[in-house]
């Protein structure tokens, strides 16, 4: 399954490459980045997604697909965590406004889907 997977990314990647040449100005115009280490940061994240598809196959081959998945949903927490973090120290990149109303809804919504999971969790044993 992993060089099934692999070609997959690989091939979604070189895809992608001629969306970046063809909008290399406005990404330039978005950061002060150069040409490459847009390139290398996005190829980072590339790499890491993968290896995280990887992780979450590997979970499902060998453990209850229902436990697995309800154990990916706390990847919310996460980017809450993050766009909280990112917020505080640099909000000019967010483009959303975070503010009490808007955040008690998303932790709202992250609530629940994590009652469900413990639920799922629970239901598995």
């Amino acid at each position: 399954n992993f060089p099934l997977l692999g070609w997959l990314f690989l091939g979604m990647g070189i895809g992608t490459l001629p969306l970046f040449w063809l909008q290399r100005k406005n990404l330039l115009s978005l950061t002060r980045l150069e040409w490459r280490q847009i390139f290398s940061w996005t190829w980072l994240a590339g790499c890491i997604s993968v290896l995280s598809y990887f992780f979450v196959i590997s979970a499902i081959s060998r453990g209850p697909a229902t436990l697995v998945d309800a154990l990916l949903s706390t990847q919310a927490f996460f980017v809450l965590a993050l766009t909280i973090i990112l917020s505080i120290h640099q909000p000019k990149h967010l483009q959303e406004s975070i503010n009490s109303r808007s955040l008690s809804y998303k932790v709202a919504g992250i609530m629940s889907m994590s009652i469900g999971a413990c639920l799922i969790i629970i239901s598995q044993k």
